[in-house]
């Protein structure tokens, strides 16, 4: 009876917790639409800033994002950079979320349709990837002289 009764309570406290898990989702995804209706509200809502900074030593460039940056980036980087090694940094400068590439949008998942909710961010579009890529690629030419 008291190996039943301790079950119950274990129970308990895992309901308890998923309850309070969810609860805090639920909370996250209001303020997110609260702050959404803000940006909406105010006439900001289809802008998202995003930092770029390099920092060079020697052949080598620091690429500084303020993101999570999927992992073609980096490898675009690696192929195109004028310089001999250059790596990729993420949560730079702030952090907006993640930065997923075009093709992970129609892919979909967690990083493109709800993540971005949890940041207090809007989601950039897949467009971005495009653009991202051809300053940075004119900011390390420019760099590299």
């Amino acid at each position: 009876a008291v190996a039943d009764q301790q079950e119950m309570v274990a129970k308990e406290e895992q309901n308890a917790e998923s309850t309070d898990y969810l609860i805090r989702q639920y909370k996250g995804q209001i303020e997110w639409a609260e702050d959404y209706l803000r940006f909406a509200e105010a006439g900001t809502a289809e802008a998202q800033e995003f930092e770029i900074q390099i920092v060079c030593v020697g052949d080598w460039a620091l690429v500084a994002y303020p993101g999570e940056m999927f992992v073609d980036y980096q490898l675009t980087l690696e192929k195109e950079s004028p310089f001999s090694r250059t790596v990729t940094l993420g949560y730079s400068n702030g952090c907006i979320g993640y930065v997923p590439t075009a093709s992970a949008y129609p892919e979909g998942g967690y990083e493109i349709s709800g993540a971005f909710k949890y940041y207090g961010t809007l989601m950039i579009s897949s467009d971005c990837e495009s653009m991202i890529k051809t300053e940075t690629m004119e900011m390390l030419q420019a760099l590299k002289g």
